[in-house]
């Protein structure tokens, strides 16, 4: 059994995955596989992989497209090793020590369960780095769905780390832009201990081809989707409302006014009257702490993550 099972769903972007896949096969000091579930429309994946010939990668190839989220699930449900990731093709690991230290704290505090700090990429350039604490982790948690569901304060699926026993806790296929923070909430939930390493080993490529920039670009699709996520989670009228005027507040800059109608009338057929209300009288608040974080992250060279 390999100490790590490093999943990594592809599609089509081979430079991406090169540079993933170079980052995973250069951890030193321990064990591991890397498992590749290819959800590509070309051969480019599958060719790179066969030049390696490298005994620790899994490879296998879909044979129809199974979507991002069923990919992800793919890939988790072959992990063989004690610790599992799932580690998107744009993202990379920062230095070849990066899965020796987090093993090294699993053991020492007897966790099952390992979130990490990251860092924001842009076009190679390191834009900031995101330290976490086990506080956020808890936090995270206790203010779910209200706030977690859709302020994602932890990142990116390559952050969580956990015990084999867990693969059973996987993505919910019904779910795209908040796919990662339902998901953080039940692995957190189905989790004995959780420990955190500070350090951002993890780098998160922002570009236009990632999977959420077009989910940003039509989020008036999502609406549906946080109705959805948030009667799963039987949020009550106040929790739906503070979470739809935060998914307002924190995109609006993404869109166009034919978006913002688009999404408000979603809104109105997805959420009943006292929700609306809710979100209405708590989005000025939610818009101006908005106005606030990036202002505060511009003078102080931040980007918004």
């Amino acid at each position: 059994m390999p100490q790590f099972s490093v999943c990594v769903p592809a599609y089509n972007d081979v430079a991406a995955f090169a540079r993933c896949l170079d980052s995973v096969l250069g951890q030193r000091g321990i064990t591991l596989e890397c498992i590749v579930s290819d959800d590509s429309t070309t051969d480019d994946i599958a060719t790179r992989v066969a030049r390696l010939a490298d005994s620790r990668l899994v490879y296998s190839r879909n044979a129809e497209r199974h979507g991002p989220v069923a990919n992800w699930n793919k890939a988790i449900r072959q992990a063989t090793g004690e610790f599992v990731t799932l580690l998107h093709q744009d993202d990379w690991y920062r230095s070849d020590h990066a899965l020796r230290e987090i093993c090294a704290i699993f053991g020492r505090e007897g966790a099952d369960t390992l979130f990490c700090g990251r860092a924001l990429y842009e076009d190679g350039h390191c834009l900031s780095e995101y330290p976490l604490t086990l506080e956020r982790v808890t936090g995270f948690r206790r203010r779910f769905p209200g706030r977690s569901l859709v302020v994602n304060t932890l990142g990116h699926p390559g952050v969580a780390f956990f015990a084999n026993r867990h693969k059973d806790v996987l993505y919910d296929t019904s779910l795209l832009y908040f796919s990662d923070t339902e998901y953080f909430y039940r692995l957190i939930g189905a989790s004995g201990r959780v420990a955190v390493c500070a350090a951002p080993h993890i780098a998160v490529s922002r570009s236009a081809t990632q999977l959420s920039a077009g989910c940003v670009a039509r989020l008036d699709a999502c609406v549906p989707q946080l109705a959805y996520a948030l009667d799963k989670h039987n949020a009550v009228a106040l929790e739906s409302g503070l979470a739809l005027a935060r998914f307002f507040a924190a995109n609006l800059r993404h869109w166009g006014k034919m978006n913002v109608s688009k999404a408000a009338h979603r809104a109105w057929t997805e959420f009943s009257l006292l929700v609306l209300v809710i979100m209405l009288l708590s989005f000025p608040v939610f818009f101006a702490h908005m106005l606030y974080r990036a202002a505060y992250r511009r003078v102080n060279g931040k980007v918004w993550g």
